[in-house]
């Protein structure tokens, strides 16, 4: 099984990708300063 977790942020946002025992599979960081993301933390 596999679990995502996101950590948002004011201009980005860190989605990371871990296995059962909690190894980091994949992490990537992504710019929401002016995207559709922003308003995710606004609601």
């Amino acid at each position: 099984m596999k679990y995502i977790g996101i950590d948002y942020r004011k201009r980005y946002l860190v989605a990371t990708v871990m296995d059962e025992k909690g190894k980091i599979i994949r992490e990537d960081k992504v710019r929401t300063e002016g995207s559709k993301y922003r308003g995710i933390s606004e609601k």
